[in-house]
């Protein structure tokens, strides 16, 4: 019923409201990641958002990486307005479970300023996260209950949660 009503359909496209953030979505497709590897062309399709909630004051900017590897984000950054996108991100959730295959120094210099966090979605046996998250090179970071950090793991950290205020201004809770 829906695609039916989908081909007779001749209306404007209802206005969508202001959540007071924007998502911009990036991939390679299936034939783009299969040149650049054909084995790992899977994970080179994903599907890279970046979300900036804008505050009255500050604006944060959180990158979601997918399972790209390198050769994908290096791909990603030759495409149209992606090097412009990923400027100034303030939260990197990196690709690939924060394993060296989806670690890209080319990326990290596009975005023109270190993340103020890097959160790696990790399993739990997983001992392969990539050291360079959590170096300085690589985040500013911040105090999260009066301790230090660069890096947040959901291995470590169990469930966190950032939130943005109105001003832009953001905190962070962690669940064990």
């Amino acid at each position: 019923t829906y695609s039916e009503w989908q081909e007779t359909y001749n209306g404007t496209d209802p206005a969508r409201p202001d959540y007071g953030m924007t998502i911009q979505s990036f991939w390679l497709t299936p034939d783009e990641a299969k040149a650049i590897d054909e084995s790992k062309f899977i994970n080179n399709s994903s599907i890279v958002t970046i979300v900036t909630v804008k505050g009255t004051k500050f604006q944060e900017k959180f990158l979601f990486g997918g399972d790209m590897e390198t050769a994908g984000w290096e791909a990603l950054l030759k495409k149209p307005g992606f090097k412009e996108a990923v400027k100034d991100i303030d939260f990197f959730i990196v690709s690939h479970h924060g394993h060296m295959s989806g670690f890209s120094e080319a990326l990290f210099a596009a975005m023109g300023k270190k993340p103020i966090l890097n959160i790696v979605s990790i399993h739990l046996n997983d001992e392969h996260i990539d050291d360079r998250y959590r170096q300085e090179a690589y985040t500013t970071g911040t105090k999260i209950a009066g301790e230090d950090r660069r890096i947040l793991t959901t291995r470590c950290d169990g469930t966190i949660t950032i939130r943005v205020d109105d001003e832009g201004k953001f905190w962070v809770k962690l669940e064990h």
